[in-house]
């Protein structure tokens, strides 16, 4: 087998066990299904929920959105905390879900999945400018993302790294099956079984 044959099915089964390993990361993500009900003010008094599922009530200040094409960051404080410049929570929503926010009543509960510090440099700077600075150890809520996209997320990057591992294993028996026949098709006879001249 060539090494070229060996550093394919290298890179595949690489390629295949990474994606594997964000499919772990994934089911991880989706076992814990539990959504903590919470108030925004919990996360300003820095008693953040433990859980990674979470129905936040807030007031989403839609009229200070920072968007980065599909993905749009938007501000939620408490009642207290509406002037503060200092932001604990920030929304990542989808352009689909910018409805919700723009007719959510004064003070709205948002589902979805909590991440600390997601916010992109850039987006922080734009809120900085604002004069929305982020909090230490603020949080991120995903907007409308379930347990359950976290499991298709899991099963697709399963099914993708499992065929790239399967693919370099039978490439790596196949090319050892064709180096086995070509090795056959050129040995040479033993010496014992050679015809020899017969004389008349």
């Amino acid at each position: 087998m060539s090494l070229a044959d060996f550093a394919v099915a290298g890179v595949l089964a690489l390629v295949g066990l990474i994606l594997l390993c964000f499919a772990g990361l994934h089911w991880q993500k989706a076992r814990d299904k539990t959504i903590t009900r919470v108030d925004v003010s919990a996360f300003e008094n820095s008693t953040p929920p433990q859980q990674r599922w979470a129905s936040v009530t807030g007031q989403a200040h839609a009229d200070q959105v920072v968007s980065f094409g599909e993905r749009h960051f938007i501000p939620v404080t408490s009642p207290q905390a509406i002037a503060y410049p200092v932001v604990a929570l920030f929304i990542e929503a989808r352009t689909d879900d910018l409805e919700e926010i723009h007719h959510a009543s004064r003070f709205h509960a948002f589902e979805g999945m909590l991440s600390r510090e997601g916010l992109p440099g850039d987006a922080r700077n734009q809120f900085a400018a604002a004069g929305r600075v982020a909090a230490n150890g603020y949080y991120v809520l995903e907007l409308n993302k379930t347990p359950a996209d976290e499991r298709r997320a899991a099963r697709d990057f399963a099914i993708f790294g499992g065929g790239l591992m399967l693919a370099a294993i039978v490439l790596l028996v196949v090319q050892s099956l064709r180096n086995r026949t070509a090795t056959t098709a050129i040995k040479p006879l033993d010496p014992r079984f050679e015809i020899k001249q017969i004389k008349l």
